[in-house]
């Protein structure tokens, strides 16, 4: 939908045909299988060893089409912050327990019900609650009430509700994996992004959920009935999925029977074969997205928080304004204008390196009208990375007067290598 206010004088500033669009060779669809980490997971471990088993299993193509891999990492802050920011998101779903923090210090440093239920059936969760102890020590000047209270997980959520937009925009269908507490995280972002789908283009599957629901089609998960670290949580906090496989007892490669890769993916335990049928499902289930934006050497998506017309705007390093009044510019192509609500707006720039421009492309927003007062999000991605996406206020309505001046979000840097390949930075 084309508005039908705005200065005519915008209309000449696109400088070339929309063959550019149709040239764009890296224009694709196909499959992103998306991890999300639990607890006390480094980096290195979420987008390496974590990810290797899923990356075995399918690797490069799945049904004659692309399959990429990308790790939705929820940093880590220390063992006892992971489990602080747990408990808020375990009582944001679970409204019973809600300032009930006193539970948080019973999972930490045992209760006679886990160490009567658990210690004596097997020792090796002393290794967890020790470790545990060891973390409150360090952190003896904080209380669990200040670090729950504190545990800010919104941003981490509105981050990848973000990076899935992008991919779903861009023709990607998604098969979402979360391991412990990457599945709250998974939820959220779930219940943000599959409402604003026209087709089943997102399908979940779900491994050692201490959560109360599962998205996943027909409630399908795998928690293991020998994961100390699920069952102590749902001694202490109840309230989550009850285990639906058997599985080793305090097994060498992790005594607590937690670990994704090295007991989950384990092909020499028996919960792999159920996770990958639920993974097959899942795949096969997936829909092409009902969506028209296109890959490119980047992309830049926006999206908004409510209802109304917000704008993306880019301005080439020649100085074609590319927006909804201009779409084709000399590099790039805006190919999805959301003129309703809650976006996205998406521009990509071509990967045909004789459209390409090095130098920089200035990336804004503009309210055109009756967005005021929300949340923008706009998110960069190349092939080789999805930068931290950027938020603001939408700011005062401004009509078509805002084409001209719009607010600044940040700057991309192309720069043409000796090698004749482009690099893209942020700025």
């Amino acid at each position: 939908m084309t508005k039908k206010i705005f200065p005519p004088v915008l209309l000449l500033l696109a400088v070339v045909s929309a063959q550019a669009q149709q040239a764009n060779p890296c224009a694709g669809a196909g499959y992103v299988v998306a991890f999300f980490n639990g607890v006390n997971t480094t980096f290195s471990a979420a987008v390496s060893e974590d990810i290797v088993p899923l990356k075995t299993i399918y690797g490069n193509q799945f049904n004659n089409e692309p399959v990429s891999y990308f790790t939705f990492y929820n940093p880590t802050d220390g063992l006892l912050k992971d489990l602080a920011e747990a408990f808020a998101q375990k009582q944001q779903e679970s409204p019973e327990i809600a300032n009930r923090w006193e539970l948080f210090w019973d999972l930490i440093d045992g209760t006679t019900d886990i160490l009567t239920l658990v210690l004596v059936e097997n020792p090796a969760l002393a290794d967890l609650i020790n470790s545990l102890k060891n973390a409150v020590l360090n952190e003896a000047q904080v209380q669990a009430e200040t670090l729950i209270s504190q545990a800010n997980f919104q941003p981490i959520v509105n981050q990848f509700a973000s990076t899935m937009t992008t991919f779903l925009t861009e023709q990607k269908k998604i098969m979402a994996v979360a391991h412990s507490q990457g599945n709250f995280f998974l939820n959220s972002v779930y219940d943000i992004v599959h409402p604003t789908l026209a087709t089943e283009s997102l399908e979940v599957v779900q491994v050692a959920t201490p959560t109360t629901t599962v998205r996943s089609v027909g409630g399908i998960y795998t928690t293991s009935s020998t994961d100390l670290v699920i069952r102590a949580i749902s001694f202490v906090l109840g309230s989550t999925e009850p285990p639906n496989i058997s599985g080793p007892i305090a097994p060498s490669e992790d005594t607590l029977g937690h670990s994704f890769a090295r007991v989950y993916m384990n092909p020499t335990y028996n919960m792999l074969a159920q996770i990958k049928t639920d993974m097959d499902a899942a795949m096969l289930a997936l829909q092409p997205p009902n969506s028209q934006g296109s890959a490119g050497l980047f992309t830049v998506t926006l999206t908004w928080s409510g209802t109304g017309d917000e704008d993306l705007h880019v301005i080439e390093p020649n100085g074609t304004h590319v927006f909804y009044a201009s779409k084709q510019g000399f590099t790039g192509f805006l190919d999805v204008d959301n003129v309703v609500s809650f976006g996205p707006e998406h521009y990509f720039a071509s990967c045909d390196p004789t459209l390409i421009q090095d130098g920089l492309y200035q990336i804004g927003i503009n309210d055109f009208n009756g967005a005021d007062g929300e949340t923008a999000t706009v998110q960069l991605v190349t092939a080789q990375r999805v930068f931290q996406a950027v938020q603001l206020s939408t700011g005062p309505t401004r009509g078509p007067a805002g084409n001209t001046s719009p607010t600044p979000v940040f700057n991309v840097q192309v720069t043409k290598n000796a090698d004749g390949t482009f690099s893209v930075s942020k700025q």
